[in-house]
């Protein structure tokens, strides 16, 4: 029914009288919260809204806005509503449309609400980035978490391991948690750890702990002992693997008994580092029986240091009945590695029976090729030219397709006239194996083993496979992509010219 003129003169009077006595006592949120913000004011929010797309290495829109906000509370306050309003509307459009903001303007608002401070509109607009791309998530959390919120500590914890190392992202979340690093936060820090990021994540959740050496190893192993998340328990045993810990193997012990898969092999390295015969016959224990973690096994084994620990990875590689994973294990961590830089000093007095254990195993009539491959690696590492090299050449007649390529690889790492010498005839007659071979002979344990003139004259073969080959040879041994002209599918008259230049080259080098 259409209303008479008086009633509507009547409902328009009591609307300005309203509005005037709104006026005078304040602006009525209900109304229009921003009735009292100058029109610079909202122009120049407007304005830098319109700019957040655009990349600025200095940030300057989003320093405007936060320069704005900080004048007055209530300018604070018509900045995170102007933000809000503008996020809601980029996911309603899912940042599609002219002055919509797109993925960088949402991160910089997320910045923004970081920090110009608390406030239910603050954290409303702050949550709505938690479920946006990785960096406006990250800058999201990590808003949060500064004004308290304590439930967005797990989301800023996954963001640093989502990211990868080194990202503005990680560091943003990094100095995020350090901030939030404390005492009270100790536990929730631990609950939140997951099965990667643990090194990157441990001097955060160390601040976390007492800063006593005492204190904190107890807290520590507590830890350790029996906390509900499995990965907190693996990051305290790491903790104390570095700190060598008194009570390293008992607690290492407990884990492995626990048999959760992410504590497994964090119980075996520390069960490793605590050393001693205890550790090494503990560890020949689980060995025993093949477990399919073996490598783990094999590494704790290492770290033991000893030389029973080494007889006991003698005895695993020389028993034919151990399942051949178990028998690689060790070969390829234990044994491979007692020249290594950080090799315990008791592996050094072993080195012969090493080599004997791994030259009786490529020699063994039957064994299974996973174990030869693994062997050949590990002769390759620690061998010795003069003795090893010929038990490996018997091998080139293997028809595995993996002993082969293992072999001419530890060729290469062996190094010696001996060995260059069946490079170049591998490159030159073997089809199947002359890759591989180019890529040994360019990077032989030292340079000076290479025939290089034998190889240049390579670059003349009638085949031309051979020709690419001896070049990859040399562009590996010279250490450059420069062909020097030479191009192996190029007129006879053009290669014969590139040949001279490797041939000055090899010259210069001789000087």
């Amino acid at each position: 029914m259409r209303r008479p003129a008086s009633v509507h003169r009547l409902t328009l009077a009591l609307a300005t009288t309203v509005g005037l006595l709104g006026c005078a006592s304040g602006p009525d949120p209900a109304v229009d919260p921003d009735a009292d913000i100058p029109l610079a004011t909202r122009e120049k929010v407007q304005e830098s809204l319109a700019h957040l797309n655009n990349e600025s290495e200095t940030e300057r829109w989003r320093e405007g806005l936060v320069a704005t906000a900080a004048e007055s509370p209530k300018n604070r306050a018509f900045v995170v509503r102007r933000c809000l309003a503008a996020m809601r509307e980029s996911h309603e459009r899912a940042g599609q449309g002219v002055g919509v903001l797109r993925g960088d303007g949402r991160r910089r608002v997320m910045e923004l609400g970081g920090r110009v401070g608390d406030g239910p509109d603050a954290r409303e607009l702050l949550k709505m980035g938690l479920g946006d791309a990785l960096d406006i998530k990250t800058a999201a959390a990590a808003g949060l978490v500064g004004y308290g919120d304590d439930s967005a500590l797990p989301v800023l914890v996954a963001c640093a391991g989502d990211t990868s190392k080194g990202a503005q992202n990680q560091q943003v979340a990094l100095q995020a948690l350090r901030r939030a690093a404390t005492p009270a936060r100790r536990t929730l820090l631990l609950n939140a750890l997951q099965s990667e990021g643990r090194d990157l994540l441990r001097p955060v959740v160390l601040a976390a702990f007492p800063a006593a050496p005492d204190e904190r190893a107890a807290a520590l192993r507590d830890v350790a002992q029996g906390h509900d998340n499995p990965y907190a328990r693996a990051f305290a045993l790491e903790v104390l693997i570095d700190e060598r810990d008194q009570a390293l193997r008992d607690l290492a012990r407990r884990a492995l008994d626990d048999g959760h898969p992410a504590l497994r092999p964090v119980a075996l390295r520390a069960l490793g580092a605590s050393g001693g015969e205890a550790a090494a016959a503990e560890l020949a224990r689980v060995l025993a029986a093949d477990p399919e973690d073996a490598a783990d096994v094999a590494k704790g084994l290492y770290r033991v240091g000893t030389a029973q620990a080494l007889e006991v990875a003698l005895q695993v590689l020389a028993e034919a009945r151990r399942k051949p994973p178990t028998r690689a294990a060790v070969a390829r961590e234990v044994l491979a590695r007692l020249q290594a830089p950080d090799a315990p000093r008791a592996y050094a007095e072993g080195l012969p029976r090493a080599r004997a254990a791994l030259r009786d195993v490529v020699e063994e009539t039957g064994a299974p090729p996973a174990v030869v491959v693994a062997c050949v690696e590990a002769i390759g590492a620690v061998g010795e030219p003069g003795a090893d090299v010929e038990p490996l050449l018997s091998l080139l007649r293997s028809p595995h397709p993996t002993i082969g390529p293992a072999v001419v690889r530890s060729l290469g790492r062996l190094g010696g006239d001996y060995a260059a010498a069946k490079l170049l005839e591998l490159i030159a007659h073997d089809p199947g194996l002359r890759g591989q071979a180019a890529d040994a002979l360019g990077g032989l344990a030292d340079p000076r083993d290479v025939p290089v003139e034998e190889v240049i004259d390579l670059l003349e073969s009638d085949d031309a496979g051979v020709r690419r080959a001896a070049l990859r040879a040399l562009l590996k041994l010279a250490g450059t992509g420069d062909a020097l002209g030479f191009e192996p599918d190029g007129s006879t008259m053009a290669r014969e010219r590139g040949v001279q230049r490797w041939r000055g080259w090899a010259s210069a080098r001789r000087r």
